[in-house]
């Protein structure tokens, strides 16, 4: 069954896709409009308003609340419960406390992202307090990834490059991630049936090796020095 996401519109995607636009089509919407997501946790910025009204007329729930980084944070679900869930999360994630790793948990476990997955994200964060590290998140998710990592998959890529789009909007316990590899693989599978191109540019970019300094900035793996991790991929 296909969910309407009308903050997405496929004719202007379409469009997009043939100009190359790298920003099209969102990839987070077409997952939970087919059904692989169950909810959305999003920072539309100054568009926050206008894509709330627009899922409320099409009978989803939302709720908005300010985020760690002082964004607004709007999630989107199907039902009332399940976004108020995740907007009490959210808060519990950010109390400062033990409790605040059961918030991320739980957040996790709304989104529906794998257990391991956020098993891994969680263990992460508590190695890390109360001490505060000076490397980025990305750095240290990507290294602890590849440390468990038999084949990289570049479907599971959480950094392009670029910035471009991920499948996947979280970091997988490890770049060989069962349940992330059919994820990922699903939501491919749906926007190649409808936008080939688009498809194509999406592997592209992902399966291109990645360099990430300890700061988090994203450089060809060509341009590491001492301290780097690159992330390179033996299979999609």
């Amino acid at each position: 069954m296909l969910y309407p996401i009308p903050f997405w519109n496929p004719d202007a995607e379409e469009a997009a896709v043939t100009a190359s636009v790298p920003s099209s089509p969102h990839i987070e919407y077409i997952a939970f409009r087919v059904g692989l997501k169950p909810a959305l946790r999003l920072a539309p910025g100054r568009g926050l308003a206008r894509e709330r009204t627009r899922a409320e007329a099409q009978g989803l729930a939302t709720r908005v609340r300010v985020g760690g980084s002082g964004r607004e944070l709007l999630y989107i679900a199907r039902d009332e419960r399940r976004a108020t869930a995740l907007s009490e999360a959210e808060a519990l994630s950010l109390c400062g406390t033990d409790a605040s790793i059961e918030g991320h948990r739980e957040l996790g476990r709304l989104l529906g992202y794998p257990r391991c997955c956020v098993d891994a994200f969680v263990t992460r964060l508590a190695d890390l307090q109360p001490q505060a590290h000076d490397a980025s998140e990305d750095y240290l998710a990507v290294h602890d990834a590849l440390g468990r990592t038999k084949i990289a998959h570049g479907r599971l890529n959480p950094t392009p490059r670029g910035g471009e789009s991920t499948l996947i909007s979280y970091y997988p316990c490890r770049f060989d991630c069962t349940l992330s590899l059919r994820y990922g693989e699903a939501l491919f599978r749906k926007i190649a049936g409808r936008w080939p191109h688009r498809a194509d540019e999406i592997r592209r970019w992902l399966m291109e090796p990645v360099t990430l300094t300890a700061a988090g900035t994203r450089l060809p793996a060509d341009a590491s020095s001492e301290g780097d991790v690159t992330l390179r991929f033996d299979a999609w």
